[in-house]
């Protein structure tokens, strides 16, 4: 699209790059355009633009799996399709994404966007409308931590049966985030900072999209408990890595995760594996009631 104003062009010849949306009503997907606007033909986006269209290559790291160059995007999409074991709730401590060059995108402001999850949070729930454990906090930066007034917290709905309650749709009954970016940017590494008030509320699996395309399907480590984390240095953190930059993947190896060797035997390469069938999870626990979770406070 190209903006001009009094005749004049206040947008690059090519146009803005307006986002898609994210097929999701109850998200606000409105993007933010600056005027005057060059950063469509800026050598950096263009140099994202052509690393992203390189094809699929071995990385020299083990993953769960097998991720693109570079991806180039503005739409990030999470599907949270298990916990570590808490049946009712979901949650995360924090999330980043690091452009190109390595730097953080989200809690350093350089590049606008929009942050929102469905359900949005556990203040959807009766009686804690009041409740603080939004989604905004998982871009504040205070990832490493084990107050939660600073993390996020949702019912889980995969495979709870009063998902009616919640409105879920039956095609996509999980937990889903949007990171909708106001420009397109390329993409390094996503690090997830998994909850560690209730580390069993952590996310487990997990499938990361760019713009509809797969990035990526694994697993999170399960967050330890305070005493771990400050005694031995076990880390909270999970890393997904797009880049063969050796710089950068020696400063993100140690956050990156798999379960190879415990549960499950294959490496995944751009293919669907199913989560955890319903059968396998004890159903008199879905149905007990959901146990009471309440944060106050002021943001």
């Amino acid at each position: 699209m190209s903006i001009s104003a009094d005749g004049k062009a206040i947008t690059p010849r090519p146009g803005v790059l307006l986002r898609r949306g994210p097929g999701d009503v109850g998200c606000d997907f409105g993007q933010l355009i600056t005027l005057p606007d060059l950063s469509a033909t800026s050598p950096s986006l263009k140099r994202e633009l052509e690393a992203s269209l390189q094809a699929y290559r071995s990385a020299p790291y083990l993953q769960e799996f097998e991720t693109p160059r570079l991806p180039c995007g503005m739409i990030l999409r999470l599907i949270l399709l298990s916990t570590w074991g808490d049946l009712h709730y979901i949650g995360l401590n924090g999330l980043e994404i690091y452009d190109n060059d390595g730097s953080p995108l989200l809690s350093s402001g350089k590049n606008s966007f929009r942050i929102a999850a469905d359900p949005s949070s556990v203040n959807i729930l009766p009686g804690l409308e009041g409740d603080i454990r939004l989604v905004d906090n998982l871009s504040n930066g205070v990832n490493e931590t084990f107050d939660d007034t600073n993390m996020w917290l949702a019912p889980f709905t995969a495979i709870n049966p009063r998902n009616a309650e919640m409105k879920r749709s039956k095609t996509n009954p999980y937990n889903v985030i949007h990171v909708l970016l106001d420009k397109p940017v390329g993409i390094s590494c996503i690090t997830l900072w998994n909850y560690s008030k209730t580390p069993a509320r952590g996310v487990r699996e997990l499938e990361i999209y760019l713009d509809e395309n797969i990035l990526y399907k694994g697993y999170l480590r399960k967050a330890p408990t305070e005493l771990e984390f400050r005694g031995e240095g076990k880390p909270i953190a999970t890393s997904v890595v797009f880049t063969k930059n050796e710089e950068l993947f020696k400063r993100l190896a140690p956050k990156i995760y798999t379960e190879d060797g415990t549960k499950q035997s294959v490496m995944f390469t751009n293919e669907r594996k199913s989560s955890v069938p319903i059968s396998n999870v004890d159903i008199r626990q879905i149905l007990l009631e959901r146990p009471d979770t309440s944060v106050k406070g002021v943001k």
